[in-house]
């Protein structure tokens, strides 16, 4: 695994920069990119994707269940709010569910277009 260093350095010879003079517009890096620059990069990208996905799909139903559990707990010093927390701490699981069945009901949708495209 590339260090985040590599990953700057390659990310910075690749990307266009802005020339001295504002007129000429950007300037190219000094190398092309290579091939497996090219899958290093992709890799970073799908790895910043799938770990935001992970903290969003545990992150949401995670701080439903914790602030319903706190306003559940603390019902009867805040009164209506209890209600609140209860509701929450009820749909958390639900919310975590639902995410679940949305993920695989996607995948399983990508292979049926893959399979499309293969019988074509």
């Amino acid at each position: 695994m590339p260090s985040f260093q590599e990953i700057f350095d390659t990310l910075k010879q690749v990307l266009p920069r802005r020339s001295a003079d504002e007129s000429a517009g950007t300037v190219s890096g000094p190398a092309p990119i290579t091939e497996n620059e090219a899958k290093v990069v992709e890799q970073t990208k799908q790895t910043e994707r799938n770990r935001w996905a992970q903290i969003i799909e545990l992150g949401l139903p995670a701080s439903m269940l914790v602030i319903g559990l706190l306003l559940t707990a603390l019902a009867e010093l805040v009164e209506l709010w209890g209600i609140l927390g209860f509701v929450l701490l009820a749909a958390s699981p639900v919310v975590y569910w639902l995410q679940r069945v949305e993920r695989k009901l996607g995948e399983v949708a990508d292979e049926i277009r893959r399979n499309r495209l293969i019988k074509k």
